[in-house]
């Protein structure tokens, strides 16, 4: 029975709230999105409209791209929350599957996503030549080569991008 005190909306309004504040795992919070508003025992038992489970799917959607973008920045790389290209990989391969599956188009975000991955390759070369800074690429070369080719940018790498990875051990 839906709470007295809460109209749909509000409810619906507080879930989407927690999507966008979702963190690392935003697949997983609109699981329990869904699990509170439709079938928890103590929820209200919802019977979600196409255009309600529609927008919490593309909340959940604008989540995965607020952590990627994140990834993204080499403003980051000192921060706590950064995870770094590796994750952004990661991330970027749940967001597509997650949007494919709900037929949300990713070619805007993947655009933009696509830039950002230039911007920061280019700005690490110039601070390593420099001498400023260690290179932050948390990921292999062929994983960097992969995300590059997911966002459309391969041909675009700068020069020499693969020495801002770290070197493959042999295991």
């Amino acid at each position: 029975m839906m709470p007295e005190t809460e109209t749909r909306r509000q409810l619906i309004e507080n879930e989407l709230l927690m999507l966008t504040n979702a963190g690392e795992l935003p697949e997983l919070a609109l699981a329990a999105s869904l699990y509170y508003l439709q079938e928890e025992a103590d929820g209200p038992h919802l019977s979600l409209s196409q255009e309600e489970l529609a927008e919490l799917a593309h909340t959940t959607a604008l989540s995965y791209e607020s952590i990627i973008r994140r990834d993204l920045k080499l403003e980051n790389r000192d921060k706590l929350r950064f995870r770094g290209l590796a994750r952004a990989l990661v991330n970027w391969q749940r967001y597509t599957k997650f949007c494919g599956s709900r037929g949300i188009a990713t070619t805007r975000f993947q655009t933009e996503a696509g830039k950002a991955l230039l911007a920061y390759l280019t700005q690490e070369k110039a601070g390593q030549e420099c001498g400023e800074q260690a290179a932050s690429v948390n990921c292999q070369a062929s994983d960097l080569l992969l995300l590059a080719q997911e966002l459309c940018v391969a041909d675009a790498l700068p020069d020499g991008w693969e020495s801002l990875c770290p070197a493959a051990t042999l295991s």
